[in-house]
Formats: structure tokens, C-alpha cells, sequence
């Protein structure tokens, strides 16, 4: 039982690297030519890494006590993953069972459209429990990042958005949808940004600590790169579904595929960064030095495996 619980995080982490590696293997080579076998591997390949992505949060969840501050956000976080999830499993089989991808929107866009209002909700919270004074100029880099994200979808999806105004054939409903898939996509942009800021430039970090590898948030960085991965899939399935013949093997495919990559391995570092997160929540109390045993156990993770608190040192 102790050997699970020290080195199953490190085996989930290999296994989804390894089902990715594989699955874009088969993307480059496009040995596949039966749409239906390309099209089960795809999405069950998608249904599979989600699902490492949320058993991720769970155990990282699991792993902290009540006491830490992170632990309802990481809990919030495995809620909202398990809407994603079924979304992605009600897509695969819908996909399976009936040989054909499901129509847009549908059941699974629900599940999706839950999961994604929860981790706005989630994040949103996170941040607005920060006790520690952020320079100015990091919550502008925030929002500028967000901003030009946002500003280059709509520019991007003009001709989809406004001038289909203009076409009949296009429901509004539908349209609703992209607008909301554009603009959630692009607040949870602004939120991982400005955790991300604020935790790297953190005063007691940049002087303290000098920023060195086991202060660098990578936990948080990861589930950005997934983030700007989710933004750019849902654009390009957008165009694809607007011109109604998305081929065989799709961009928007590899572009899922490593958002939820980069969601897995991004949920087994969090915990690495309590420490940090809890300075921003209670920066008089807590020390900021990853090697000091008595503030791990402050910030709630007196029960990680040693895997996540002590990483190697590269």
C-alpha cells in the first residue's frame, strides 16, 4: 500500500506520456486510414488522458489537509474535471456507438459548459482569497495576456461570429456557444496567468528563495500551457465545424490531446506548490523555504509522497 501510494502519481505520469507519445506517433504517420478506428482511437484517447487528468487533481486533493489553503481549490478543480470527463465520455461513446461524431452542440457541450463554469468559479476564488500585495505591473501582464487571447479569437472568428449573421444556415444558439467557449477560454487564460504572476513574483519568493527550481511553479505552468492548448482546440474545431468537412486526421485532435497532457502533469506538481500558494493567502505566517520540514507540514502537505515534495534535483 505505501509503495502505490509513493509511486502511482509517478506511474499516472508515465503512463499518460506514454499513451501520448504514442497516440501522436499514429497522428504523424497516418497509418490509419478507416475513419471509424481512427475516430475511437482518437477520442478514447482524449476520454483516457481526462480521466488521468482528474484522477491527478484527486490524488493531489487527497494528498492535503483540511488545514491547507489550497485544498478546496484543488477539490473545486477535481469537481469541475469530472464534468469535462463525462463530457469527453459521452462524445466517445456517442462516438462508438454510433460510428459518427455527436452533432454541436450537444450532451456533452452541457457537460463541458458545467465543467468550465466551475473552474472559473474555482480559480476566481483562489485568487481573490490573495493577502499578498502583487506589483501592479504583474496583474497587468495578466490581463493584457488575457486580453490579446481574447482580442485575436474574435478577430480570428469575425467572419464566423458576425458576418454569419448574414447566413441562415447558422443557428444562433450555436453561435452563443462559440461566444462562450471563446470568452471562458479566454478568463481562464487571465486566471492561471495572474496565479501564476503572483506566485512567481512573490516577494519572498524573488528575494528569499532567489527563485530556484523547487520555487517555480510548475504545477501552475503546466495547466496554462494546457489552457492555451484547450483555447486554440476549441478555435480550430470552431472553423472546422463552420466549414463542415473537418477531415480525418484534425489539428484540433493533437491540440485536446495535449491540453489534457499538460492538465495530468500539471495536477501531480501542484502540490509542490502549496507552499507558495499558502504564502499568498497567509504571507506572515508561512516561510517559503521548500526545505524546511516544520513549514511543509504549515502548508498542509505533511502527506505527500516524497516524489511530490522532494523532486529531484536536475
Amino acid at each position: 500500500m505505501s509503495f502505490l501510494h509513493e509511486y502511482f502519481p509517478t506511474i499516472l505520469g508515465i503512463l499518460a506520456s506514454l499513451i501520448t507519445v504514442i497516440w501522436l506517433g499514429l497522428f504523424y504517420t497516418q497509418q490509419i486510414s478507416e475513419e471509424f478506428i481512427w475516430s475511437a482511437i482518437t477520442s478514447s484517447t482524449i476520454s483516457l488522458l481526462i480521466l488521468f487528468a482528474t484522477i491527478s487533481i484527486y490524488l493531489s486533493a487527497r494528498s492535503l489537509s483540511k488545514k491547507t489553503p489550497s485544498y478546496d481549490t484543488y477539490w473545486g478543480i477535481f469537481v469541475a474535471w469530472l464534468f469535462y470527463a463525462l463530457g469527453e465520455l459521452t462524445w466517445t461513446g456517442f462516438n462508438i456507438i454510433n460510428r459518427t461524431d455527436p452533432p454541436y452542440p450537444s450532451i456533452a457541450d452541457l457537460f463541458w459548459v458545467i465543467g468550465t463554469i466551475l473552474l472559473i468559479n474555482e480559480l476566481y476564488l483562489f485568487t481573490s482569497n490573495f493577502k499578498v500585495s502583487i506589483k501592479r505591473g504583474q496583474l497587468l501582464k495578466a490581463f493584457i495576456g488575457a486580453g490579446i487571447v481574447i482580442l485575436a479569437l474574435y478577430a480570428i472568428a469575425f467572419n464566423k461570429i458576425v458576418l454569419a449573421n448574414f447566413d441562415e444556415t447558422y443557428d444562433p444558439f450555436n453561435k452563443a456557444m462559440d461566444i462562450f467557449y471563446f470568452t471562458a477560454d479566454a478568463l481562464l487564460v487571465f486566471f492561471s496567468l495572474y496565479i501564476a504572476l503572483a506566485i512567481t513574483s512573490s516577494t519572498k519568493i524573488a528575494i528569499k528563495e532567489k527563485m530556484t527550481h523547487k520555487n517555480v511553479p510548475w504545477g501552475w505552468i503546466f495547466l496554462i500551457m494546457g489552457m492555451f492548448f484547450m483555447i486554440a482546440a476549441d478555435t480550430y474545431f470552431t472553423f472546422l465545424e463552420w466549414q463542415g468537412n473537418p477531415g480525418l486526421f484534425r489539428i484540433d485532435d493533437v491540440l485536446y490531446v495535449l491540453q489534457y497532457y499538460f492538465w495530468t502533469l500539471g495536477a501531480l506538481l501542484l502540490p509542490q506548490n502549496v507552499v507558495q500558494e499558502a504564502a499568498l493567502r497567509e504571507p506572515e505566517n508561512i516561510s517559503l523555504s521548500t526545505n524546511d520540514d516544520t513549514t511543509i507540514e504549515k502548508a498542509g502537505t505533511e502527506n505527500l509522497p516524497s516524489t511530490l515534495t522532494n523532486p529531484p534535483t536536475p
